[in-house]
C-alpha cells in the first residue's frame, strides 16, 4: 500500500507546480508524438488526480489534442500562488472531448465540484461526459490504495477505452 503521507507530500509539491511549467513539458511530449511515424495524428491524454488538474490545464492550453479523459482530478477551482487562475476558469479553452470520472464519495474534488465542472461545460457547449461511480471515492481506481474499488475502477476503463476509441480511431 502507498503511504497517504506520501501521497500529501506529492500532492503538495504538484499543486505548487507552475501551470507554465506543465504546459511547456507537455507540449514537448505533444511535439514528439506529432511528429512521430507510428501516431496517426490524433493523440489523447489521460490524466489521475493531481496530473488529472495538470493534464487538464494542458488540454486547456493547446490545440493539438483529439480527446482527454480526466480521473478524478482535484483542485479545479481553487488557485494557488503559483497558479492565481484556477484550471476551471480556463474551460472556454478546452479544444477536445473530454470524459471525466468521478467518485461520488470523493471530498476534492467534492460532488459541487463535479457539478460546477458539469455546468461550465455546457454552457460552454463544449463536448464532455462526466461520470460518477457511487461507492466510491478519490483515488478509486489506484489499486495500491484503501480507497480502491475494482468494480468502479474496470467500469472507468472500459468507459475510457471506448472514449478514446471513438475520438483516435481513424
Amino acid at each position: 500500500m502507498v503511504e497517504e503521507e506520501d501521497l500529501a507530500k506529492a500532492s503538495a509539491s504538484l499543486s505548487g507546480r507552475p501551470n507554465a511549467q506543465t504546459i511547456g513539458d507537455l507540449a514537448g511530449s505533444l511535439a514528439y508524438l506529432q511528429n512521430s511515424s507510428f501516431v496517426n495524428g490524433l493523440i489523447g491524454l489521460v490524466g489521475f488526480c493531481s496530473g488529472g488538474r495538470l493534464a487538464l490545464v494542458f488540454a486547456c492550453n493547446t490545440t493539438g489534442l483529439s480527446a482527454f479523459v480526466n480521473f478524478y482530478s482535484n483542485s479545479i477551482f481553487q488557485a494557488t500562488d503559483a497558479n492565481p487562475t484556477p484550471v476551471g476558469d480556463m474551460l472556454e479553452n478546452l479544444d477536445c472531448p473530454m470524459l471525466g470520472m468521478f467518485g461520488a464519495e470523493d471530498a476534492n474534488p467534492s460532488g459541487e465540484d463535479v457539478a460546477l465542472l458539469r455546468s461550465r461545460l455546457e454552457s460552454l457547449s463544449k463536448i464532455f461526459e462526466l461520470v460518477t461511480f457511487k461507492d466510491a471515492g478519490h483515488a478509486f481506481f489506484s489499486d495500491t490504495r484503501a480507497s480502491y474499488r475494482p468494480e468502479a475502477a474496470y467500469m472507468a476503463w472500459g468507459r475510457c477505452l471506448e472514449w478514446l476509441s471513438k475520438y483516435l480511431k481513424p
